[in-house]
């Protein structure tokens, strides 16, 4: 299951309803008290989240994506940011809209979040127009000032610039020289090309050790046409038409399709493999330190984990942000709460 895509409440007495329904009260009730008793009921389903009885620790991690890009990319002036406590959101406006910090308005955070979260993966302005276009954004901007966006982040975020850049030629590398390893982003990640039960396969070693996978990998010269829009905003690239790559590929399942085929990837999309990836192993780690000093670990979901209340959430919270292995530098913070169980039936009163 993924309880983060359960239905979010549309009523503000949700927890009363649950109360109810744990009741066994009578459907009247529900009319009575809602106008569409579905709808409340529905709206009930992430109190279901609880054992059978006791308390709920509740604890994630603080930031947890947002510190791993830069700690993956060398970026310590945005990592030392973060940890100062500045918002990265706000500080994005500040470049974007040439505003001081204090002056960034609520309108200009939630524009900046987009950029933020997709041009530290490599979105380009085509992409974050149509990201900010879609809800809860609902923001229109033209494709030209969308290129200006991307080029303003990354003007001021060479380290992750240069960190696809160097992901992408070890990773090139590899499919070129099948057997020898190469390195990137400080030696955090490997990248090596050989064969598994027979299949030729690109593998990325993580900081923890554990491997991705890219199957059936290939280096091949393509052409990539300058699509049309790009040409009416600059008249130079129709002349020329589009520009050639050595295109990194694997076999895999093609998006927004239910087939399979030659999937094109490069240095931003591998970086954000990673990143990834490295905040599933964080958690894996925490989760069992955490289950070694007695913790019930019922539920994770993200960066959030959820226990039975059996020891101290102090100490649950101390496990879950030990460090692991070839990442102790990493600043891993997480905070947490002690949840009550509902009660089994309303009071009468």
């Amino acid at each position: 299951i993924q309880p983060q895509n359960f239905k979010k409440s549309t009523i503000g007495d949700s927890e009363f309803c649950y109360d109810l329904l744990r009741g066994g009260f009578e459907p009247v009730w529900f009319e009575e008290f809602w106008e569409s008793p579905l709808e409340a009921i529905a709206s009930s389903i992430r109190h279901f989240i609880q054992p059978a009885e006791g308390m709920v620790l509740d604890a994630d991690y603080t930031g947890v994506e947002a510190r791993i890009t830069p700690w993956l990319a060398g970026d310590t002036a945005k990592l030392d940011r973060i940890l100062s406590g500045i918002d990265p959101y706000k500080h994005i406006a500040t470049l974007v809209f040439k505003v001081p910090y204090e002056a960034v308005t609520k309108e200009q955070r939630t524009i900046s979040k987009p950029i933020e979260l997709g041009c530290c993966f490599g979105v380009g302005g085509k992409g974050l127009m149509t990201a900010l276009a879609l809800p809860p954004y609902n923001v229109k901007r033209t494709r030209a000032l969308c290129n200006e966006y991307v080029k303003t982040y990354r003007d001021n975020h060479p380290e992750t610039v240069q960190a696809w850049r160097n992901i992408e030629d070890a990773a090139r590398s590899a499919i070129n020289h099948p057997g020898s390893k190469f390195t990137a982003c400080d030696d955090k990640l490997t990248f090596v090309c050989g064969m598994v039960a027979g299949i030729p396969y690109l593998v990325m070693r993580l900081p923890s050790g554990r491997r991705l996978y890219y199957p059936h990998p290939k280096v091949k010269a393509t052409f990539k046409k300058y699509e049309e829009d790009e040409m009416v905003e600059e008249h130079w690239k129709r002349e020329k038409g589009g520009y050639w790559i050595d295109q990194v590929s694997f076999y895999g399942k093609l998006r927004e399709s239910a087939n399979w085929g030659r999937v094109g990837t490069w240095g931003s999309r591998l970086f954000e493999n990673a990143v990834q990836a490295i905040g599933a192993d964080l958690l894996n780690y925490g989760c069992i330190q955490a289950e070694k000093e007695g913790y019930e670990i019922f539920m994770i979901v993200h960066d959030q984990a959820l226990a039975h209340d059996t020891k101290p959430l102090d100490g649950f919270i101390e496990a879950l942000c030990r460090t692991q292995p070839r990442a102790e530098n990493f600043p891993r913070e997480a905070s947490g709460a002690i949840h009550p169980l509902h009660l089994q039936a309303c009071p009468t009163t």
